[in-house]
């Protein structure tokens, strides 16, 4: 399981992920758990089985037409159900379990906008954890939130989310870097805000 932060304000939103995760030989690696999808002026993130949600990429990549936020979101739903009608038989829940986070602009509100599904590809179900009004923090530790978005605090609230899972998931995997990517309508720029832990 993995931590997620996103902000959401008028003309810029922010998505952040750590990077530590297991690999299919069972070590801990760096991972990808966010992808920018530049032609619809989005991002895309995980928390849980990144095999689930590459499989739900694929579907995204494969898919024509999706070319704006509004349209993505609108069709997540039907993308997560064609990612479970193409996924194999015989995983265990824990690898066909993620949230789908999608977060960019919004033409519809002319704002930026972010969304959350709950994709369980086994039981092929995508269910609708709810849009972001202002921010999303999962897990969400018992600190305060910061009321915008900030690289230190942000930094902080990772240290605290994954002191949090250690201490009440200690079997899964959390930490390793945390990476930024910040939306605006021009496009979107990726960073690396260092080590989480220490």
């Amino acid at each position: 399981m993995s931590i997620f932060q996103s902000w959401i304000e008028q003309d810029r939103a922010v998505v952040a992920v750590d990077t530590l995760a297991y690999a299919a030989t069972g070590e801990l690696v760096e991972s990808n758990k966010m992808v920018i999808l530049a032609q619809s002026n989005s991002v895309m993130a995980c928390r849980g089985s990144q095999l689930a949600f590459f499989q739900v990429l694929a579907q995204v990549w494969l898919v024509p037409g999706l070319t704006s936020y509004d349209n993505l979101a609108e069709k997540l739903p039907e993308l997560i159900s064609w990612a479970a009608a193409n996924f194999p038989a015989g995983f265990p829940d824990e690898a066909t379990q993620c949230e789908v986070h999608l977060v960019g602009w919004s033409e519809a509100k002319q704002s930026m906008a972010g969304v959350t599904y709950v994709a369980d590809l086994n039981a092929k179900t995508a269910k609708l954890f709810g849009e972001v009004n202002r921010c999303r923090v999962a897990p969400l530790p018992k600190v305060p939130i910061p009321a915008c978005f900030d690289d230190q605090r942000a930094l902080q609230l990772a240290r605290d989310q994954v002191a949090w899972m250690e201490g009440n998931t200690p079997t899964a995997v959390t930490g390793g870097r945390l990476l930024v990517a910040e939306i605006t309508r021009a496009g979107t720029n990726v960073r690396d805000l260092g080590a989480i832990n220490g």
